[in-house]
This record gives structure tokens, C-alpha cells and sequence, in this order.
């Protein structure tokens, strides 16, 4: 089989940026029982500068218009601890109504080096949220695919759905020769998690810098993974699939299915002085012209798709200011 996404308008949503100029991450879900009256949950973080990078929480009546929840919904580890640098790429996991999971990816900086881990937290009701003394529950290992460069190691990008009783992790690692490549891990509990190997690495020349940010939704006996592939001048957005039984057997769409609207080689950028002035004024001259991050389609809680017609959510990066936004667009799964 064969899968496309056809994407409608796009259009930028208003956040709260917290402490950051912009925003990035998004994580969306239309969950049926409304917990507090609301049936859409975005959760995000917001960025740059590190320190600003912590989830938030914003939800909406109608999937285009959110109201920020007082954030964030986690802090930074205390010093020294292996996420006391920041909390990024939030994916939130809903198992039945009152098992909330977070998974996040946790930075510390110790002698110069950075580390990058991944970790997970719990919640009741999707507001108050407690780390797990688990953490971190997935770091880098020496394997080639994960073993990082001098100063640099990385496990980042979780995004977790349960299949057949067990839960898969996918997430991006940094290998040896500083590219980063998607792996996999599984689960019985959604907390210890057993690392697989690589399931998607970088062959297309849009990708070759890398594979990051994946997100996982599942659409009937079909796995769906959205990664972002990096490439010298810009990152566009990726697909690929695979059965629920075999999920370590994915095939590659081949081509983008989200391109920054400005072309591929744009290299003029605004100068410095005057991109600062604007990230401040929060202006968005271009707002997803420079670069498109992480995305998301809008699934149920558990990840799954109500079916082909959708939203995807994305961030994106603004030419001119160089500040990062969250947009949506009218999606459609054909194949």
C-alpha cells in the first residue's frame, strides 16, 4: 500500500509563549469524554531561548482557538540533575481517563558536555503532573546509533502508542558521526522500556543531516510516523508507515509532505539586531517560510486517528525574525 497527506490552508495559532519568543512541539488531542468541559488538549513548549523550553498546556472548544492553561505543567531538575537544562518534545499519551503520560526529553550540561535523555511523567487528570522516580527512563548507550560526538549525546523526540498490549517508543538518537537516525523501544507498563535498534535512518537528499521529532498515530492496521528530516538548508516534514503488527518494518513515503512555504536555498536572513527586535515584538513576518519542526496529526488520546479527514498541527520557523510558531492545516490520508 501507499500513503499520501493532502493539506489544506494553513493558519498560525495564538499561544502563550511563557518566558520563550516562540513556540514549538505541538502535541494534540481530541479526547471524547471532555475532561473539565474541553475536548481539545494541546500541549507545547515554548522556545527559544533552553531555559524557556518546559511543557505548557492550552485547550480549545473548537481545535483553532486555544486558551492557555497556567503553565508550566513541569519544572527544570534541580542542579546537576540529567534534566536541569530543559524539558522538550513533549508527547502526552492518555491511557483510559484517569492514566495520563508525558513523555519529554531532558537535557543537563556537566563539564562542558550535554546530555540528553528521555523521561516520563504521570498525572490523573491532565494538570497536575509528578516526574516518575523512574527517570530518566531511556538514555544514550555506547551502541554507534546512540554513542553521540565529543560533547554531545542524545536520545530526544518520544512518541509512545500502545499496540497490542505492549507500548512503542519511537525516538531520534544522535549516532557517532553526528547524525540522528529514529529508533525504537517497547514497553509492558509505558515506564521500563527495552531498546530495539534503528527503524528509520537518513537516505533521501531532503533528510540528510538527519532524522528528528518523530509522531506516532495509528489509523486502523496502519502505523502513521511524522518525522522531521534535516537537511543543509531547511527541514521539511516526513512520512512514513507501517503495519501495527510489524512495527519495526516502515516504509518511507519518499517525498516531503510539509515544505517551508519560502523556497529551498533561501539564505538571506534578517541581521541580527534587528531579528532580535522583532522575536521581542513578537512579529511573524513569514511565519512558516524558514523551517518546519515537529508535527502532529490530531488523534485521540491513545493515538488514534477518528479517521482520513484530520488536522495536522506543525511548527515552523519565521524567515525574517528566525522565531518559531505553531500552525494547523485541513489534512486527508489518501492510499
Amino acid at each position: 500500500m501507499t500513503i499520501s497527506l493532502n493539506l489544506g490552508k494553513r493558519s498560525m495559532l495564538r499561544l502563550s509563549l511563557g518566558d520563550g519568543m516562540g513556540v514549538v512541539h505541538p502535541d494534540v488531542h481530541r479526547l471524547a469524554w471532555k475532561p473539565h468541559g474541553i475536548p481539545y488538549w494541546l500541549f507545547y513548549t515554548p522556545y527559544p531561548p533552553d531555559e524557556a523550553e518546559l511543557p505548557y498546556l492550552a485547550m480549545s472548544h473548537d481545535s483553532s482557538r486555544f486558551e492557555a492553561f497556567k503553565g508550566p505543567l513541569l519544572n527544570r531538575g534541580s542542579q546537576g540533575s540529567w534534566d536541569s537544562h530543559h524539558l522538550a518534545d513533549v508527547d502526552v499519551f492518555v491511557d483510559g481517563e484517569t492514566r495520563w503520560l508525558m513523555y519529554y526529553a531532558g537535557a543537563s550540561i556537566k563539564d562542558g558536555e550535554k546530555t540528553v535523555s528521555i523521561g516520563v511523567a504521570t498525572s490523573t487528570d491532565g494538570l497536575s503532573w509528578r516526574k516518575s522516580a523512574e527517570n530518566p527512563i531511556l538514555k544514550p548507550s555506547s551502541s554507534w546509533w546512540e554513542a553521540g560526538v565529543p560533547g554531545h549525546r542524545e536520545v530526544s523526540g518520544p512518541a509512545v502508542l500502545s499496540v497490542n498490549g505492549e507500548y512503542l517508543m519511537y525516538y531520534s538518537a544522535l549516532n557517532n558521526d553526528g547524525l540522528y537516525n529514529i529508533a525504537l523501544a517497547v514497553s509492558s507498563d509505558g515506564i521500563k522500556f527495552k531498546k530495539k535498534g534503528l527503524v528509520l535512518e537518513p537516505e533521501l537528499p531532503w533528510e540528510e543531516r538527519g532524522l528528528t521529532h518523530p509522531d506516532i498515530v495509528r489509523l486502523g492496521p496502519n502505523l502513521l510516523i511524522l518525522y522531521v528530516g534535516e537537511g543543509n538548508v531547511t527541514r521539511s516534514l516526513g512520512l512514513a508507515y507501517g503495519d501495527v503488527n510489524s512495527p519495526r518494518r516502515l516504509r518511507k513515503l519518499g517525498k516531503p509532505v510539509l515544505v517551508a512555504k519560502g523556497p529551498v536555498g533561501w539564505g538571506w536572513r534578517m541581521p541580527k539586531p534587528l531579528r532580535t527586535i522583532a522575536r521581542k515584538a513578537n512579529l511573524r513576518i513569514c511565519w512558516d517560510c524558514w523551517l518546519i519542526y515537529r508535527s502532529c496529526l490530531l488523534s485521540s488520546g491513545d493515538g488514534t486517528l477518528f479517521d482520513r479527514e484530520t488536522l495536522l498541527y506543525y511548527s515552523a520557523y519565521d524567515l525574517l525574525a528566525g522565531a518559531p510558531s505553531i500552525g494547523v492545516a485541513k489534512a486527508r490520508l489518501e492510499g
